[in-house]
């Protein structure tokens, strides 16, 4: 089953058209960039090569040793052997056009390397295949270079792309779709640890229970998972120990840039850059609230760690690091710091599964409702998990309970309590727990249509 099917039918419609393309592939590592391009050029005629980070010299001897390698035996082999041990990159473009109609290069940002060539000779080779069909895909893990400094190192060389594709992170539902049997409260913690990272999920044994799970990917001796938080950060920030400081304090729920200067001692200004180079990355973002009447009463300049993988890091480990490491005990530190908390966490995570579970429905035609703005609203009284607005004035709003026991009434009083914050009159009311809810408020819900439950035999339906 193919689970991105929009950004397949976007590159195929360059590759049925005649002529040429050259596409940028981009997204953070782990998101399933390769395993998706993989599955577009199955049936294609493609040659893929890895980049080096290397001089541009040495880059050139690299492929045309690898050609010399894939050709050896086949009739276009003598083009090859005819190739200089260092060829020009027109000399190796006309090469790899041997028998293909699909270029893909991955980690194409190390081709950047001052003096190279090898822009303006895409330009030509891409010119010179008008009347064919060729398609170059460019592939980087790199988001903030792609999006803020690729198009103006390329200057006039910009001209040659033909378009863009981002690889995001897949939904909760996609990735139930991937691993349906795994229990839908177990499926929570996952996200809410590894996100929608197809290749971080493809680690998991889905034998075994949550919490051998995240021993063995963060925990335990040679843990694959362990550093890489350190391999996100490290590929493209300086100063990792002050983007460290920084989410770590994000991590223990220091949300405030002011906070974070007043623990740190950091300049706001400081704060603010390097708080921008990691929204680049997409490591943290800058909470919003839904716009309602009530902004005054809005919490503002908030920020909170987005990369779940980094969020779990800096929560759990980052703090107790030297019980990680000297303990030396896998389990017991799991039990110790992680055990009792790991369910709140996920719980954070569980409001943004709720909000796409609402959107499916209502892309579903089920609930009746246009959609304006949709998130949450997060007060200085009081916040709501989830607001939905619509244009015609309608306010879809929700209590999104994971681990409590139970929804009672005065949660839904809370709820009120919080939308008069909010100064607004909701039209619905969703009500979602993954444990159950009390008496009251399933009597509450059979008397009042605008209050619906949803438990998870719904949400996993």
């Amino acid at each position: 089953m193919n689970y991105r099917e929009s950004e397949h039918r976007y590159l195929n419609n360059y590759y049925e058209k005649q002529g040429s393309a050259a596409i940028v592939v981009y997204g953070q590592e782990g998101v399933g960039k390769r395993r998706f391009l993989q599955e577009f050029i199955a049936d294609k005629f493609a040659w893929q090569y890895v980049c080096r980070n290397c001089e541009d010299r040495e880059q050139r001897f690299q492929l045309r040793e690898e050609l010399g390698r894939l050709h050896r035996a086949d009739e276009s082999g003598n083009l090859i052997n005819n190739l200089p041990q260092f060829p020009a990159w027109g000399e190796l473009f006309e090469a790899m056009a041997q028998g293909h109609d699909v270029l893909v290069f991955y980690h194409f940002d190390h081709l950047f390397a001052q003096g190279s060539e090898f822009l303006s000779a895409l330009g030509s080779f891409l010119k010179a295949h008008t009347n064919g069909r060729m398609l170059v895909l460019l592939v980087t893990d790199s988001i903030r270079w792609t999006e803020n400094s690729m198009l103006r190192q390329m200057k006039r060389n910009a001209l040659l792309l033909t378009g863009l594709l981002k690889i995001r992170p897949l939904s909760f539902y996609r990735m139930r779709e991937l691993y349906p049997e795994i229990d839908l409260h177990d499926a929570v913690i996952y996200y809410s640890v590894l996100g929608g990272f197809p290749n971080r999920w493809a680690l998991l044994d889905t034998q075994k229970s949550v919490e051998n799970n995240i021993i063995d990917l963060f925990l335990s001796p040679f843990a694959p998972l362990s550093l890489s938080y350190h391999k996100i950060l490290s590929g493209e920030l300086r100063e990792l120990n002050v983007y460290q400081t920084i989410l770590g304090y994000l991590g223990n729920e220091m949300r405030k840039l002011n906070d974070i200067h007043q623990q740190t001692e950091f300049s706001r200004a400081k704060i603010s850059v390097y708080l921008k180079n990691l929204m680049q990355m997409e490591v943290v973002e800058k909470v919003f609230s839904v716009d309602t009447p009530g902004r005054d009463r809005t919490q503002k300049g908030l920020y909170r760690i987005s990369d779940p993988l980094l969020a779990f890091y800096f929560r759990f480990v980052f703090r107790h690091q030297t019980d990680c490491e000297v303990l030396n005990d896998a389990e017991e530190f799991y039990n110790k710091h992680i055990a009792a908390f790991i369910e709140d966490h996920a719980g954070i995570y569980f409001r943004r599964i709720c909000l796409e579970y609402i959107e499916r429905e209502i892309a579903a035609g089920r609930i009746n409702l246009q959609v304006e703005e949709a998130g949450e609203w997060i007060g200085k009284k009081a916040s709501l998990d989830l607001l939905i607005e619509s244009d015609d004035g309608e306010a879809l709003v929700g209590i999104c309970n994971f681990h409590h026991e139970m929804i009672t009434e005065e949660d839904l009083e809370w709820l009120h309590f919080a939308c008069k914050q909010a100064r607004i009159s909701p039209t619905m009311i969703c009500l979602f727990s993954m444990q159950t809810f009390s008496e009251s408020v399933l009597m509450k819900a059979h008397q009042e249509d605008q209050i619906s439950l949803f438990g998870k035999e719904e949400l996993d339906g």
